[in-house]
């Protein structure tokens, strides 16, 4: 797919929130642009989407062991399949990224490269704590009465540069280009619309 490099994480976000909402009547779910849906029903679909997005981390490195640490098409899909849930959380805080996709890489690449040592596990650690950090902020617990965070977006953008950029290790740590994570996004993309015209079945696709 060709397009302005400083335009890709923003079309992959809109191509998200069309996907998003295709998912709505099928799933009764809320769209990351309805106005009328309170901030924090939002963010707690967020902290939905923040669960997916660990449990496909997981699927990452069983792939990523089941292919002996090899950068397979399999195991870049499944990073993508993170990466995609990632995006979907951003789209519910409603926090739209500051910078390009190569700016994030590039920082990410200088993260990763002050230790080469660094394992899979211990980004994504790094990864969940950067996440955490970026939900506190917010007030994401609906039953909660609360009287100091006010969800303030400007305070949240440097929250998710970070976010980004500790994820974006783990596709420098699997020698994937910038160009080819939009590749492999695209792709999954794809996939993830031909299921849902057979209902959401995974076989066959």
């Amino acid at each position: 797919m060709i397009e302005n490099e400083d335009d890709r994480l923003i079309n992959m976000l809109f191509t998200q929130l069309d996907f998003q909402k295709k998912l709505l009547e099928k799933r009764h779910t809320i769209s990351p642009d309805d106005v009328m849906i309170d901030t924090s029903t939002k963010l707690a679909e967020a902290c939905y989407h923040a669960t997916c997005t660990n449990v496909e981390l997981a699927e990452f490195i069983e792939q990523l062991y089941h292919d002996k640490l090899e950068k397979t098409d399999d195991v870049i899909l499944e990073l993508t399949d993170a990466f995609t849930f990632l995006l979907n959380q951003l789209l519910y805080i409603n926090v739209i990224p500051a910078r390009a996709l190569g700016a994030y890489y590039a920082e990410a690449e200088k993260m990763y490269n002050k230790t080469h040592s660094i394992k899979y596990h211990e980004i994504i650690g790094q990864y969940n704590v950067a996440i955490g950090k970026l939900y506190h902020k917010t007030r994401y617990k609906t039953w909660k009465t609360y009287t100091e965070l006010d969800d303030n977006v400007y305070a949240l953008i440097p929250l998710v540069d970070d976010v980004l950029i500790t994820f974006l290790q783990l596709y420098v740590k699997l020698g994937v280009s910038s160009d080819e994570l939009c590749e492999y996004f695209y792709r999954k993309h794809d996939i993830n619309e031909q299921r849902q015209e057979v209902g959401g079945k995974y076989e066959k696709v």
